[in-house]
């Protein structure tokens, strides 16, 4: 029985071919935005002074992935996690305020998929959750190119405050309890029980810092607590658009109840976890910043 020009077939293949005609459509502009952020890279028409950089950054474990994950469902921007695995100087973070990219960062995005998967700038060139070989410095630069608003996040681990301060960037600082950090060190054996004394002094030395720190003449910097942050994390959102891009527009994001959860248990978790010994030591070298902090 010759089926080929059953009218059900016919039917498909011709649905079939209105869909790969949307795809190559679709796939047409995509190029074209792109192309056109790469001219206008290459013309040097790209006007810095309308563009907003803000770093987002915090202790390790503290939460500013947190914070930078729920920008990141904003499509009007361009996100990059996890910066500080690769970016180290403030020449790098110049070089990356004018949209060049290293190839050492998406070579980190290739290896470390968690975080690539986390932005729809870089996941948009991984599909199905492997990075392909449109993953370049070239598209990452004309993705950057077509926005107008650059989210960097990373920690303070290896940025001295000094580099920050430098930085011609709006700053978002994520402050976190200590001891909920060291949780998560001792938990992740990053450090020992032997060492939760001494690297405590220098955790919360680094808070204090980072925490009483201001603004300057070329940049805003604002202090979030990540405990009011996992508690209420559209309201922090909302703050850091207002303080930040002086604008009360925030992304529409849909929070699971698990996720809520997650972070709000998260805020006391570590007190589940904890030796009292090592509390004891935490708090004894943090005193004045866990004095804020009500048990």
């Amino acid at each position: 029985v010759n089926t080929f020009n059953h009218p059900e077939l016919q039917e498909a293949r011709e649905k079939r071919e209105e869909e790969r005609e949307v795809e190559k459509e679709s796939s047409k502009e995509d190029d074209a935005v792109l192309q056109n952020a790469l001219n206008a890279l290459n013309s040097n028409d790209f006007d810095l002074s309308k563009r907003t950089h803000i770093l987002i950054i915090s202790e390790k474990f503290g939460g500013s992935d947190v914070l930078a994950n729920l920008m990141s469902y904003d499509e009007n921007l361009f996100f990059l996690p996890s910066v500080s695995n690769v970016i180290k100087s403030a020449t790098d973070f110049n070089k990356i305020s004018h949209c060049t990219i290293p190839q050492s960062l998406v070579d980190y995005y290739i290896t470390h998929m968690g975080a690539a998967l986390t932005s729809k700038s870089i996941s948009k060139f991984c599909p199905e959750g492997r990075c392909s070989e449109e993953l370049t410095t070239d598209n990452l630069e004309a993705e950057c190119m077509s926005k107008h608003i650059a989210v960097l996040e990373g920690s303070t681990e290896n940025w001295p405050l000094k580099t920050i301060d430098a930085l011609s960037m709006e700053v978002a600082y994520v402050k976190r309890d200590p001891r909920a950090i060291i949780s998560r060190l001792l938990e992740d054996e990053e450090i020992s029980e032997e060492e939760v004394q001494l690297f405590s002094a220098q955790l919360c030395a680094r808070i204090k810092s980072f925490t009483e720190h201001s603004s300057s003449s070329h940049n805003i910097y604002q202090v979030f607590e990540y405990e009011k942050l996992a508690v209420s994390p559209m309201t922090s959102l909302s703050q850091l658009y207002h303080k930040l891009l002086d604008t009360t527009h925030i992304p529409n994001i849909d929070l699971s109840k698990e996720y809520k959860n997650e972070l709000y248990l998260s805020v006391r978790d570590w007190k589940n976890k904890l030796l009292t010994i090592v509390v004891d030591a935490v708090n004894e070298e943090c005193s004045g910043i866990i004095n804020n902090y009500k048990l």
